[in-house]
């Protein structure tokens, strides 16, 4: 991979006037330490490293800031869990829920203790998006949490949306991760080339599938681009096929129009399974690296590692999260 896209983000960091903290919920886990043990060194952001139990705190002997929260500081955001959820938990549910890292470490984000949150390499997603959705929450500006992947190969870059989040969206949903996906590349510098992909190119085939994107990427234009003042056909297409999407000549061959110059850049899949497969082919087949998933349309930055992640995949999930933390401050978009 060409490290120049994470030198850049790294760039734009530094020049963040208050250092931005990230909390890991799996602070006893060796990728993890190691990660955060780079961000500290090279002074990028905060990473603290949260544990579950004494011995796995006092067995750390790192630089970074360790954190294990018992007793009364636990009692405090326990009490504060039941305020929150009390409508739907028990106070004996709360401390529950409040044992787990994943519950801790979104707590001290929703109390402004720390920016951000990264975790996920030892649990599935839900385990993430459960404790976000109930404390954190989504936020006000959309109906839904989607998910956008970053796909590097040399000097390319493209968004996969969403590819870990949303099983069978519906047209108004798709819109809604269009755009959020548009939002993740204004937030790294990518000028969105977006198209909400088919085994269709503009009606090519007949089918409640193909018809669903098709609507999709008009309801994207008209409810979140034309107040804007953006033109649908500078930049967004849809429903359409990949190869159309991704090379010029096969687009004017199908459809007879040029749209963007180039190729689509943002692609938007239809559901969870199409999303979800062809990150892992480009990836393993077409040598991209990934760097994601990052949850989008939550109040505050939350991302969820794969479970296979390595240091550098955790080291570049905690760059984009303090991007995030950045992006929100500056332009309240995600």
């Amino acid at each position: 991979m060409d490290n120049n896209f994470i030198k850049q983000i790294i760039k734009k960091i530094s020049k963040f006037e208050n250092k931005i903290k990230i909390i890991f919920p799996e602070g006893k886990n060796e990728l993890i330490q190691e990660a955060a043990e780079k961000l500290l060194k090279e002074k990028i952001l905060i990473p603290q490293l949260l544990f579950d139990n004494k011995a796995n705190f006092n067995k750390y002997q790192g630089e970074c800031e360790a954190l294990l929260i018992e007793n009364e500081e636990l009692k405090t955001m326990t009490n504060e869990l039941f305020k929150l959820r009390k409508t739907k938990n028990t106070l004996v549910e709360c401390q529950k829920m409040m044992k787990n890292t994943n519950y801790q470490a979104m707590m001290l984000l929703h109390l402004n203790k720390v920016d951000g949150f990264v975790g996920g390499i030892s649990c599935p997603t839900g385990d993430i998006l459960r404790p976000a959705f109930q404390i954190i929450k989504p936020s006000k500006k959309y109906n839904i949490v989607s998910s956008g992947f970053i796909m590097l190969k040399g000097k390319e870059i493209l968004i996969f949306g969403d590819c870990s989040t949303n099983i069978a969206p519906n047209s108004e949903q798709i819109a809604e991760i269009g755009f959020q996906n548009y939002e993740l590349a204004k937030m790294i510098g990518l000028e969105p080339k977006i198209a909400f992909l088919s085994f269709s190119t503009f009606g090519s085939a007949k089918h409640d599938n193909a018809i669903k994107m098709n609507k999709a990427s008009k309801l994207f234009f008209t409810k979140f681009m034309a107040p804007l003042n953006f033109k649908q056909e500078n930049f967004v297409d849809g429903e359409i096929q990949f190869d159309a999407a991704y090379d010029p000549h096969t687009r004017m061959k199908k459809t007879g129009k040029k749209f963007y110059e180039e190729n689509a850049n943002v692609l938007i899949f239809p559901n969870l399974a199409a999303g979800n497969i062809s990150y892992k082919i480009a990836q393993r087949l077409g040598e991209y690296k990934a760097v994601g998933p990052v949850l989008l349309g939550i109040n505050k930055p939350v991302n969820d590692l794969s479970r296979g992640a390595n240091a550098e995949e955790i080291f570049n999930t905690a760059v984009l999260t303090a991007m995030q933390v950045i992006f929100e401050n500056e332009n309240k978009l995600i």
